[in-house]
Order: C-alpha cells, then sequence, then structure tokens
C-alpha cells in the first residue's frame, strides 16, 4: 500500500481521473461534445463542397446534409455544465508520504502496527491451499488531509481496486510468492 501511496502523481492522476468521470457522469457533462461537433461541421463541409464540385446525387448530399444539421442541433442542445470536476492536489499524497515513511522509521512498535492497521482491511487465509489474501483499505488520514470532503476516501477503493488486494502462496518451507 505504501508502494502505491509513494507514487503520488500517479494516485492523484487516478484519484482525478476518477473524479471527474463521477462528476461528468452526475452533471450530464460529455467531453466528447467539441470533438463531435467538430467533426460534424466537417462532413457538412464536405457535402456542400461536393454539391458545387457537381456531385451527382444532389437530393441525397442535401438529405444527408439536413440530418448532420438536426444531429449538430441536438448537441448544442445537450447540458452546458457550469464550472469543473473536483480535483485533488500531489501534496496531499506527498504529505501523507511523508508521515507515513517517518512513522515507519522512526515511530513505535506499536505507532508502525496502527499504520499497517489502518492500510490493511482484511486478510484472509486459506489453509488447505496455503493462499493468503490481503484487502487494503486507503487509511482514515488519507481522507482527512485531502480536503475533498472525503471523496478520495470514497473513490480510491474504486481507482485502485486492483492494487488494493494481494494474493500469496504459502509454501510449505517458509518461503512464499505472490501470486498474480
Amino acid at each position: 500500500m505504501l508502494n502505491i501511496c509513494a507514487d503520488a502523481n500517479g494516485f492523484t492522476r487516478k484519484v482525478n481521473e476518477e473524479l471527474r468521470r463521477i462528476w461528468e457522469d452526475s452533471t450530464g457533462y460529455d467531453p466528447t461534445i467539441p470533438r463531435k461537433m467538430k467533426d460534424i461541421d466537417a462532413k457538412i463541409a464536405n457535402i456542400r463542397k461536393a454539391v458545387e464540385n457537381g456531385m451527382p446525387d444532389d437530393e441525397w448530399g442535401y438529405s444527408r446534409m439536413r440530418e448532420l444539421m438536426a444531429e449538430r442541433e441536438t448537441l448544442c442542445t445537450q447540458v452546458k455544465v457550469d464550472g469543473e470536476a473536483p480535483q485533488i492536489d500531489a501534496k496531499t499524497a506527498f504529505a501523507y508520504r511523508a508521515q507515513a515513511e517517518k512513522i515507519m522509521r522512526a515511530g513505535t512498535n506499536a505507532e508502525k502496527k496502527g499504520l499497517i492497521r489502518s492500510c490493511v482491511d482484511k486478510m484472509t487465509i486459506a489453509p488447505d491451499t496455503l493462499n493468503v489474501e490481503i484487502q487494503y483499505k486507503v487509511p482514515e488520514a488519507i481522507g482527512a488531509y485531502s480536503g475533498s470532503g472525503g471523496a478520495l476516501r470514497q473513490l480510491a477503493p474504486i481507482v485502485l481496486a486492483t492494487w488494493l488486494v494481494r494474493r500469496y502462496r504459502l509454501s510449505k518451507n517458509g518461503r512464499h510468492g505472490l501470486l498474480r
């Protein structure tokens, strides 16, 4: 978990991407509209140019142009959103990382255990297969430092879902490896 938090810029980027996606879903904002309108305008311009150059099927050209104009009008009337998606900064991630490293380097055993406990959600051991699954969680402290109204604490499990679970297989000789 600490390695995930160590890449503060990558972590911040992933969380901000998820914040943007949730914001777009909740506001109805479609970031592809400007590109779609530009594509439609280019198609209309191509049809007009073809008609001017003597396109043999004028009726199809005019019909297609009307369809494209109606599609463009529909895009123009879609929800317009003021403001931007909420974002967090890398400073938050760096602050948590620095605090965690300080505890792991110079803290008491109780503080170290507390930090590790704050990162581990659940541990499951299957004695018959010697498989261990560790499910991590985002520590409460990250949400407290984020200044994002707890959004980081809620979104991190979604963004980091593949990184928050680790599976190990214990061997009988005491060596174990990460299962992929």
